[in-house]
């Protein structure tokens, strides 16, 4: 039977996006027919998560979340993808409401980096991501050291999320580079993009440095799980 990717889109709609242009580019089709079916639910009304994460919000995303996952389970997709990783957070609510198999890009950069043989990374990613610890505590199972950024480089983060991409604005690639910097000096062998919209960053403007995108490797680890190849250009992520 034909294996169909639901993906729990939106958040935000520009990363969802470039999420299903990665897995367009990255699978290694000849023709229509020999891509992967996606049935997407790009629904951008989904509570902010790092603001309910911080307590700035009673907005809570889990109901909305576990919503569309149960709706796209009734539309018998073989697997579940979610390309917005600080609603990682809540992986495990969404789990244990479906029957789908959830892939979990935190778990896959894990298991990347031990295949890498990686032991220090720096992670980019919104303060509700580096709050909950979401890659702090994955790496730490398998003794991998986790760097991130100080308060005033978190700030250029957060600007380069919310003002920048999630606003349509040319991103400040000054700020990216000198957050990048930062956590290379801390040690860092490999930097770790760690939102969605940080992808889109990352997808125009290419560093000197060792990164691993997230968004990347969930759509080939979405090309993989759904029996399709992937081009032998993208074996090797960083």
């Amino acid at each position: 039977m034909t294996k169909v990717l639901g993906v729990i889109g939106g958040v935000g709609p520009l990363s969802t996006a470039y999420f299903q242009e990665l897995i367009v580019k990255m699978t290694n089709a000849k023709m229509d027919q020999e891509h992967l079916n996606m049935i997407i639910f790009n629904m951008p009304m989904i509570p902010d998560r790092t603001k309910y994460i911080l307590d700035k919000s009673n907005d809570n995303p889990v109901p909305v979340l576990i919503n569309i996952a149960k709706e796209l389970e009734k539309l018998n997709v073989s697997n579940l993808a979610m390309p917005c990783i600080t609603a990682h957070h809540f992986y495990d609510d969404i789990v244990k409401e479906t029957n789908v198999e959830f892939i979990n890009v935190i778990k896959e950069t894990r298991k990347l980096l031990i295949d890498k043989n990686v032991h220090c990374v720096g992670i980019m990613a919104t303060e509700g991501t580096i709050n909950s610890q979401l890659f702090q505590k994955e790496m730490g199972k398998a003794g991998i050291h986790v760097k991130v950024p100080t308060k005033r480089m978190q700030s250029h983060v957060t600007e380069l999320i919310y003002d920048n991409v999630k606003s349509d604005i040319p991103a400040d690639t000054k700020k990216y580079d000198l957050v990048i910097e930062d956590l290379i000096e801390q040690g860092a062998e490999v930097i770790i993009i760690g939102c969605t919209e940080l992808s889109v960053i990352n997808k125009e403007h290419k560093v000197e440095y060792k990164v691993l995108d997230t968004l990347e490797l969930l759509a080939k680890r979405s090309i993989e799980l759904n029996d399709l190849q992937v081009k032998e250009e993208y074996d090797t992520l960083f």
